[in-house]
């Protein structure tokens, strides 16, 4: 499918290049995670740098994830030893198999390496699996999104086949050619169709007339083209891989119904509910595999994807106002790092005079009360 359709090939793409596209750094959580600051981990660092670097490494993942829902990494160790981790390799789902327990629990991984042409037996330490939906038939796996695009992408495929066979051989199908009773010979009558088909054959030939003497008759068997209205259906599969996927028309370069406004929410809407929850994903599996590596950092992705500062800065503001966060909790927000050593930053302020209603009835009963305060008391 990802390789018959243009749309699913888009789709990916468009999610390999947006997600992570700012980058990722380290962070270490202070006083039980409730705030953190940036560090550097160069040891991890080395790992998502090896081979074609992080970028190839990311692509790869969301291609596999986003096609067939499984991701197969294999643990690259240092030249004889099998414990220190130099780098990471995503293999092809299509070739893995599992072996396991009763309990679905891995007891081998065998890969079927179609480069070396050789079958690979890895023990359950060596792969990370990854994936996002089990398959509910087979808990090994994880379920494509795919699945129920096959009958519509395979559907579309043969539309465009059908679409471009008729340009092809226009005209020639939809007639039929009564030759003079004189040609009798099927050599004569060969050099005759053959005639017909480089003189009516082909877009370029559309509409053509022609005299021959060979020719008696000609009857029309249809002279529309009904395979063309395979083009409604075509547009029907965009919309689906396009819902089934979480990419917007607009973000494949489809422009029909699109203007300013729509384009613009369909991209915010495109960023919060696909390219984040990809990112986050990415995060856990990046945060899964140098657990054991390094355990005191944590890997993130950096999410500038919206420029939405001013919003976010005035509900920080509002917050921080309203003592429902703390200085620093605001900046954490707005993406600012933690200022460490400022007890205040991290203090519950309130701006502003706030007055419940029971306390200014009871301010206004006492002032009434009071003849100081009662202005009938007053001197002229």
């Amino acid at each position: 499918m990802y390789r018959a359709n243009s749309d699913i090939r888009a789709c990916v793409r468009e999610l390999q290049n947006t997600a992570g596209k700012s980058g990722y750094k380290f962070r270490k959580w202070i006083d039980s995670q409730s705030y953190y600051k940036d560090v550097s981990a160069p040891d991890v660092e080395k790992i998502l740098s090896y081979g074609k670097g992080f970028d190839y490494l990311k692509n790869q993942i969301v291609k596999h994830i986003t096609i067939s829902e499984n991701v197969f990494i294999e643990k690259l160790y240092r030249l004889g030893s099998m414990n220190i981790v130099v780098g990471l390799r995503v293999l092809d789902p299509r070739y893995m198999s599992i072996i396991s327990d009763t309990n679905y629990n891995p007891i081998r991984y065998i890969y079927q390496d179609r480069k070396t042409n050789q079958t690979i037996r890895f023990e359950p330490k060596d792969i990370i699996h990854f994936m996002r939906e089990q398959d509910h038939d087979n808990p090994m796996f994880g379920l494509s999104s795919l699945e129920g695009l096959v009958s519509d992408v395979f559907g579309d495929d043969k539309a465009s086949i059908y679409n471009a066979m008729y340009f092809e051989n226009d005209a020639t199908p939809a007639m039929i050619y009564f030759v003079d009773k004189s040609v009798t010979e099927q050599s004569e009558i060969d050099v005759i169709e053959q005639y017909i088909k480089d003189k009516f054959r082909g877009s370029e030939n559309k509409h053509k007339a022609i005299i021959s003497p060979s020719i008696e008759d000609v009857k029309t068997i249809d002279n529309g083209h009904s395979d063309m209205k395979f083009l409604e259906a075509r547009v029907f599969t965009t919309e689906r891989i396009c819902a089934t996927l979480g990419v917007p028309k607009t973000i494949i370069n489809y422009t029909d119904r699109v203007n300013i406004g729509n384009s613009d929410n369909q991209y915010k809407k495109f960023i919060e509910n696909t390219i984040r929850p990809l990112e986050r994903f990415l995060e856990q599996m990046f945060n899964t595999l140098f657990k054991d590596i390094n355990p005191n950092v944590e890997f993130y992705i950096l999410d500038e994807h919206i420029n939405d500062l001013d919003t976010r800065s005035k509900i920080a503001r509002d917050n921080v106002a309203s003592g429902l966060w703390s200085r620093n909790e605001a900046r954490e927000f707005i993406g600012s790092s933690f200022l460490e050593g400022d007890t205040e930053m991290d203090e519950y302020t309130v701006t502003g005079s706030v007055t419940s209603l029971t306390m200014a009835l009871s301010s206004s009963t006492s002032s009434s009360q009071d003849p100081n305060l009662n202005p009938n008391n007053i001197p002229a």
